[in-house]
């Protein structure tokens, strides 16, 4: 399970694809993405990952997953790639991003709305869950590598923290 732990378990996967992200939602279910558009998930605390197998064609590189419950998450990565499942993982499927920067963090606030960072400064944002992402504007030209939303703010000023390149903090 995925308890506090004073030692660390390597667990097999029966792959050799770089992993980059996890994301756990409770003590028995988590996914895992990297390099090649892996994805895999676990519903019984890491002990067996499956590979996710409907992958959208065209997703070469998944940086980071954030899962809002069981069912409902998005994965990015390289050439704006932004996937979405409503069903667990079960299928995923591609929405817009509108840039080809590569992306590097997403995190949602709530199921719809949410924030992805990523090379070049580039700050997207939801607020329909991700049937259109938005570019927010900012002269942050360094790349950033994380983001995380801020809780104790309504819907309406959902905010953001992010980090990255040469000490900057957004």
């Amino acid at each position: 399970s995925f308890g506090y732990s004073q030692t660390w378990v390597t667990q097999q996967t029966l792959i050799t694809n770089d992993l980059n992200s996890i994301y756990v939602v409770d003590a028995s279910t988590a996914w895992v993405v990297g390099e090649s558009g892996i994805i895999l998930k676990t519903t019984n605390g890491g002990a067996n990952w499956i590979t996710q197998a409907n992958i959208p064609s065209g997703t070469s590189h998944l940086n980071s997953i954030h899962m809002f419950d069981k069912d409902t998450g998005w994965a990015v990565g390289a050439s704006g790639k932004i996937i979405t499942t409503a069903d667990g993982g079960t299928n995923w499927t591609a929405q817009t991003s509108g840039t080809s920067a590569q992306l590097n963090s997403i995190h949602m606030f709530n199921a719809t709305i949410g924030f992805v960072v990523g090379t070049g400064g580039m700050v997207l944002r939801t607020s329909d869950g991700g049937l259109n992402w938005g570019i927010v504007g900012g002269s942050f030209y360094r790349d950033l590598n994380s983001v995380i939303t801020r809780t104790g703010y309504s819907i309406l000023s959902a905010r953001a923290t992010a980090v990255g390149k040469s000490s900057l903090i957004i």
